[in-house]
């Protein structure tokens, strides 16, 4: 599928500037890639976080994350695995996350309507680096039953 983005580049840009289209294009392209990663890295540490305060923990979920699923998709490319393999899996398993956050969704929806309650009581105060707007952090707001 790479080739056919790099002929529509061709088809889109004019003749004269379809080499350095065609180069700043694969660099958003691996730009947009890579700030993909190191969201995702950020989201699982955040998780991590919240489902144990364990240091140890934290690391273990950024080497799984890093050592096991990007070398994945990096020996898809390599070996010449078609994208739309590559897009089945990651359908398959967004569906996964759809199917256990729905019962999550519906259990903890009361926990994040006291959140914003507890922010829409405290936004106008200061916003800080510390708070934006907490006094104290969701995992304490939930605690107070």
């Amino acid at each position: 599928k790479l080739d056919t983005f790099v002929a529509s580049l061709d088809a889109l840009s004019p003749q004269a500037m379809s080499s350095g289209i065609q180069i700043i294009m694969s660099l958003c392209y691996g730009l947009f890639a890579f700030s993909t990663i190191i969201g995702m890295i950020a989201f699982i540490e955040v998780c991590s976080t919240e489902i144990s305060k364990a240091k140890s923990f934290s690391v273990f979920t950024k080497i799984i994350s890093s050592v096991i699923f990007v070398p994945f998709g990096v020996v898809c490319v390599w070996t010449g695995m078609q994208l739309d393999n590559i897009w089945v899996i990651s359908d398959l398993v967004n569906l996964m996350m759809v199917i256990i956050n729905i019962p999550l969704i519906l259990i903890g929806g009361k926990y994040v309507k006291k959140a914003l309650n507890h922010y829409e009581s405290n936004y106008h105060k200061i916003q800080s680096d510390e708070g934006y707007g907490f006094d104290k952090s969701v995992g304490e707001i939930m605690k107070e039953e």
